[in-house]
C-alpha cells in the first residue's frame, strides 16, 4: 500500500499536523503575553515617574514612512 492512503498512516500525520499547529497557536500567545507584560511595566513605570519624562516622548518611537521623511535641500 502507499504510504499517505494507509488509514493507520494517516491518522498519525493528520494528529502531527493537529499538534504543530497548536504549539504554534500556543508560542504566539505567548509572545503576545510577554510583549503585553512589558509594555504595562513601561506604562506603570512612566505613570510612577512622570517628573522624568521631559517631552511626554512615547514609549516607543514612531515609524516614519518614507513620504513623511525630511529631506534638505542643499
Amino acid at each position: 500500500m502507499n504510504g499517505l492512503t494507509d488509514p493507520g498512516l494517516a491518522m498519525y500525520v493528520a494528529a502531527a499536523v493537529t499538534l504543530v499547529v497548536w504549539l504554534g497557536i500556543f508560542a504566539y500567545l505567548l509572545k503576545i503575553d510577554r510583549q503585553a507584560k512589558a509594555l504595562r511595566q513601561a506604562l506603570q513605570e512612566r505613570q510612577a515617574n512622570p517628573a522624568n519624562q521631559t517631552n511626554n516622548a512615547p514609549i516607543r518611537p514612531e515609524r516614519v514612512s518614507p513620504e513623511r521623511k525630511e529631506t534638505s535641500n542643499v
